[in-house]
């Protein structure tokens, strides 16, 4: 197993084509749900009682460790984890199975395994809190009173390490999951697993839910900020400007608040380069700018519901570059029904290995309107493209779908600066030229005099709705 894994590790630092299909995209997958690579990370021998702090980012070599049973690799929370782990120690398997049924978890939307000592026990689940993926903090604070009732721990924490699952070390209880050959196919039954609504669990408590009136905009120096961490200031009156980009850049990885702080705080110090005499005369006053700068952008961006870059894919999903000419051929250039059906697929994209993929009827309302929602899912099913599930999804008005798709790999995704990009007219303006979309609309069955219509009203669109910070 050693050898294998050295093998591969190699094949993956060299970018070797031999590795077998499909297994670099599932590295990359399983480290979107599990893996926060900064600011440090952990091992401890299999086993072992004491983890090892290793103070740098988390690289794939200790993942691959942890996933081939070399030792144990742990890390620390995401800012929007994309899992979380119910940890029951010293507890018989009917406390757990009763903790299941409580919290209506099965083999659809958990995974029960074992941990490394006995009687000792993993839940793994994917939260949503009312309808949108849940902050670490909300996370924790819904599931404080279940927690302490139950005497269990809630994982992953925003400081403290925690081991990443799917070690050949620990089965499955779950008949569905028991003695799965590999870390592979364990990450593909747990991509399939329906959301878990922590707002459900018995005494969650909630925090109001509020947004601001005003949506915020994405700023486009992500690159500016990763050079900036990098390689620390470049001129002299930069530091409060680049900070400000840190600390962007960190959220847009995921890294939590506080982390975020300890990061950009450490990073002045380390990397001024002697362009910053404030940090030497007044360093106090530096780490509280570092802290008001870092609440101004998690605060901001969680109230206007926009979240980093792999949670903000997983969660509003993304298109591939040749589904856009297949949209149109189904909607023969009508734009409502190629919006409707654009959002619909954008939407099942991360979700498309569950059997049926649960979707609010408010978001299929959002797509097209009241009166049309229905009609464009009965002319999808009549072409053959959906299939509707027999029973309503677990929350208000879901509908229970299936889209028969021939999916893209995610990797091909169309990202602007690494993220989904939200609407139709967004998403034809990045992928086209007025000359090619207008092509493609003919070649759709739109007539000529419509087509051209459409081009001049997607491309002289300018968004005036939306404020920058």
């Amino acid at each position: 197993m050693i050898a294998v894994l050295d093998k591969i590790i190699n094949d993956v630092k060299n970018h070797n084509e031999n590795l077998e299909p499909g297994f670099r995209d599932s590295l990359a997958r399983y480290c979107h749900f599990f893996v926060q690579r900064s600011p440090h990370y952990a091992i401890k021998s299999i086993g072992g009682e004491d983890w090892r702090i290793k103070h740098k980012p988390l690289s794939d070599p200790p993942i691959l460790g942890n996933l081939y049973g070399k030792y144990s690799t742990g890390s620390l929370a995401q800012w929007y984890p994309n899992f979380f782990c119910i940890d029951i120690d010293d507890k018989p398997l009917n406390f757990v199975n009763s903790i299941r049924e409580s919290l209506r978890l099965d083999e659809s939307n958990s995974m029960l395994y074992s941990s490394e000592s006995p009687d000792c026990y993993h839940i793994f689940c994917k939260p949503i809190l009312n309808g949108k993926p849940p902050t670490i903090n909300r996370l924790h604070l819904s599931l404080k009173s279940f927690s302490l009732r139950n005497q269990v721990e809630i994982y992953p924490h925003a400081k403290r390490i925690f081991r990443l699952p799917f070690s050949p070390y620990f089965d499955s209880y779950d008949p569905v999951y028991y003695k799965l050959d590999d870390w592979q196919e364990k990450l593909y039954w747990f991509v399939k697993l329906d959301d878990v609504d922590i707002s459900l669990i018995p005494d969650q408590q909630l925090t109001l839910d509020l947004n601001f009136k005003e949506p915020v905009n994405i700023k486009n120096f992500m690159q500016e900020g990763k050079e900036l961490h990098e390689h620390g200031l470049q001129c002299s009156s930069s530091r409060n400007e680049s900070e400000f980009k840190v600390i962007y850049y960190l959220w847009r990885n995921n890294i939590t608040q506080a982390q975020a702080v300890f990061i950009t705080w450490k990073w002045i110090k380390e990397k001024h380069n002697g362009f910053s005499k404030d940090i030497i005369r007044n360093p106090k006053q530096v780490k509280k700018e570092i802290e008001r700068q870092s609440a101004l952008i998690y605060e901001k961006f969680e109230l206007s519901n926009i979240l980093p870059d792999t949670t903000n894919n997983l969660f509003h999903g993304y298109l591939t570059r040749p589904d856009i000419p297949e949209i149109f051929k189904y909607a023969q250039g009508n734009i409502p029904r190629a919006k409707f059906f654009t959002y619909l697929l954008k939407y099942s994209y991360p979700r498309r290995h569950r059997d049926f993929i649960g979707i609010h009827r408010d978001k299929l309302i959002n797509w097209s309107s009241y009166h049309t929602y229905l009609k464009y899912l009965d002319e999808l099913e009549s072409k053959g493209l959906i299939k509707r599930g027999s029973a309503y999804a677990q929350g208000n008005f879901s509908k229970d779908l299936k889209i028969n798709w021939n999916y893209g790999s995610e990797y091909n995704a169309i990202l602007d600066d690494g993220r989904s990009v939200d609407t139709l007219d967004d998403i034809i303006r990045f992928t086209y030229n007025p000359r090619d979309f207008r092509q493609l609309l003919n070649s759709s069955g739109c007539k000529r005099t419509t087509a051209i219509m459409i081009v001049k009203k997607v491309f002289s669109h300018v968004s005036k709705n939306a404020t920058h910070i």
